[in-house]
């Protein structure tokens, strides 16, 4: 890709203000017919799943958290109610949340598409599943904030309840 530059060189002062911001509009409307379209989704794909690899780690870390606050005879209660929140939260999620969520909603207030992570229209949205990806450990990790509330508070029977 080659753009020619009206001011000479780059780092000299010679250039006017118009001149800088035709070379970069030029600049712009090229990269926007190249390849960097596909990198800069790459780019977007690969920061999602590191940041949600970060909000899943912090789900470990609320674990160690809450057991650390409890008496050690209730820590594996603690963190099997854990894995039972981030299990059904993800189940949950994936069936109607993220439809409820970013589902197509032209008049309504929530989504009506997406359900099970599958389009039913053809006018509706794309599945991103990066995105779907990035929100899941947060609709997951939001669901132990009951567990933490009720540490030491209530059996596991009655906590599935």
């Amino acid at each position: 890709m080659e753009v020619t530059n009206t001011c000479g060189e780059f780092f000299n002062n010679t250039c006017t203000l118009t001149e800088l911001l035709s070379d970069l509009t030029r600049l712009e409307s090229k990269l926007e017919d190249s390849h960097f379209k596909d990198l800069e989704l790459g780019v977007d794909t690969m920061w999602q799943i590191i940041a949600a690899t970060l909000v899943i780690f912090m789900q470990a870390g609320f674990a160690m958290l809450e057991a650390g606050a409890i008496r050690s005879k209730n820590v594996r209660s603690i963190l099997l109610k854990n894995v039972i929140d981030f299990s059904v939260g993800t189940v949950a999620f994936t069936t109607f949340g993220y439809a409820l969520a970013f589902g197509s909603d032209e008049t309504r207030f929530f989504g009506d598409d997406l359900f099970f992570l599958h389009r039913s229209r053809d006018d509706s949205p794309e599945l991103n599943h990066a995105h779907f990806v990035f929100m899941l450990p947060f609709a997951a990790t939001a669901t132990t904030i009951v567990s933490g509330a009720m540490a030491e508070r209530t059996r596991l029977n009655s906590y599935l309840l």
